[in-house]
């Protein structure tokens, strides 16, 4: 009988051993996630702002290629009247 009580113990123990260590498993992958959360939140402001440079460069080339295909035009115009006259 004082043998059964003892295995009985042991179970317990063992049950309650392994609780506590998936509970600081949880534990660890829960502060992990709110490292990687932390690490998210301080990389997309940076990244917002290399998209909006980007995006910003983009527009910048555009209107400077669209500006300079439209002085070629109207100096190409100007040249063949005078030419023309």
């Amino acid at each position: 009988m004082r043998q059964t009580i003892t295995w009985q113990q042991k179970r317990q123990q063992l049950e309650q051993q392994q609780e506590r260590q998936m509970r600081q498993q949880q534990e660890r992958q829960q502060q992990e996630l709110e490292q990687q959360e932390q690490r998210l939140l301080l990389f997309l402001p940076q990244a917002d702002k290399a998209a909006a440079a980007m995006m910003a460069a983009k527009t910048r080339d555009l209107f400077m290629m669209i500006f300079l295909i439209g002085v070629k035009t109207i100096s190409g115009n100007c040249r063949s009247k005078l030419n023309a006259g």
